[in-house]
């Protein structure tokens, strides 16, 4: 992700790069960089080793495929938050059970790494900078729901309780609204919901046709422009990959 403040990019490790039998023993060389985009130059902030070291359960976890994701900036551009985790490649493959997946914070300039807490689903900074947005379980509720993390106290609290967690939410950059995804696999069939955070209502903001909705596929992923006038999405319902927007207005 391009740093929203400054010429920066934030990018991780790739966990394929190295065989997998190969792969744990490279926790030091893995991790999260900043790329000063004027010369080019990548700095790692933080290691796999570094996140497992301050890992509750690193006793556990210190042998394992471990690799990070989602490296986002924060609305101010002055941290960083990613995602640590074995989920989907590895943590059934080898019985790394139960999986590791958290929130992990740190400041752009590499200092103050922190693990802000476990989550469900699709991480996103609240435009207050000091909240992620998350697609999670929640206490007392059976299904996912809209859950905002504090990345400075670990305490979680409802975003909004008129819909439950769906997709890949993401906040207006007025914090005012959330918009989320909601696929229907069995018909291929998705909508927008556009929450009102003030008033905790939705309404379908429009319904679309997708075609392959995997990881191997294309995931709709609505983000908000930077002055809140449209909404960003991936749709592959003309059978390839595009990228379209939404006219917001006011």
């Amino acid at each position: 992700m391009i740093c929203p403040t400054g010429h920066k990019n934030a990018h991780h490790s790739k966990h394929g790069e190295y065989a997998e039998d190969v792969f744990p023993k490279k926790k030091d060389v893995q991790g999260v960089f900043a790329q000063n985009l004027d010369t080019g130059e990548s700095t790692m902030l933080a290691s796999i080793a570094d996140c497992v070291a301050i890992h509750p359960r690193k006793e556990e976890i210190l042998d394992w495929h471990l690799f990070v994701k989602h490296t986002k900036w924060s609305p101010d551009g002055s941290r960083l938050m990613f995602v640590f985790t074995n989920e989907i490649h590895f943590d059934r493959k080898y019985g790394e059970l139960p999986r590791v997946k958290d929130v992990y914070v740190i400041n752009g300039d590499g200092s103050d790494l922190r693990r802000a807490g476990e989550f469900g689903n699709h991480p996103l900074w609240h435009p207050n900078g000091h909240e992620i947005l998350t697609n999670s379980p929640f206490a007392g509720s059976k299904e996912n729901k809209l859950v905002l993390l504090n990345v400075d106290t670990g305490e979680s609290r409802l975003a909004a309780t008129c819909i439950d967690g769906y997709g890949h939410p993401s906040f207006s950059p007025n914090g005012k609204f959330i918009v989320a995804d909601v696929v229907n696999r069995e018909t291929n069939d998705a909508r927008f919901e556009l929450v009102d955070v003030e008033t905790d209502t939705s309404e379908t903001l429009v319904g679309m046709k997708v075609t392959d909705h995997t990881h191997d596929g294309t995931h709709l992923h609505p983000v908000w422009r930077q002055d809140g006038s449209q909404i960003l999405y991936a749709n592959d319902a003309s059978g390839i990959a595009q990228l379209c927007v939404i006219d917001i207005g006011t």
